[in-house]
């Protein structure tokens, strides 16, 4: 396996065949995806020392089109590790909305793929 590779497995399932794993490795966070966008969005705030971002906030500085399909993603960027949750605030709408944080791992996933393509 490649050092991509290696840095990206975790996106697939270990029951899936190494051609699902490699798949996941390629595509997942590539350049221009909504995963690289929101988790580019979460990384520079973290390089501005900022408090976090709600996933509408992220998806709002991604530049997603529909700020609503930033909530799967963000979701699956804190399965990943990637981002955390570092505290709850009320939303616009008067809803508890969860405030995330680029991880460590996070950071260095964003350059790796920044750096890689």
């Amino acid at each position: 396996m490649t050092e991509r590779q290696l840095a990206f497995n975790h996106l697939a399932r270990s029951s899936d065949p190494s051609t699902s794993k490699k798949a996941a490795s390629c595509f997942a966070y590539a350049r221009g995806s909504q995963k690289f966008l929101l988790l580019e969005a979460f990384a520079r705030n973290a390089y501005d020392s900022g408090d976090g971002l709600s996933d509408e906030e992220a998806a709002s500085r991604a530049g997603l089109k529909r700020l609503d399909s930033g909530h799967k993603r963000c979701s699956e960027l804190r399965s990943a590790g990637l981002i955390e949750v570092v505290a709850d605030k009320m939303g616009d709408h008067g809803c508890a909305v969860r405030i995330s944080k680029a991880t460590m791992r996070g950071i260095a996933a964003h350059e790796f793929m920044k750096g890689k393509q």
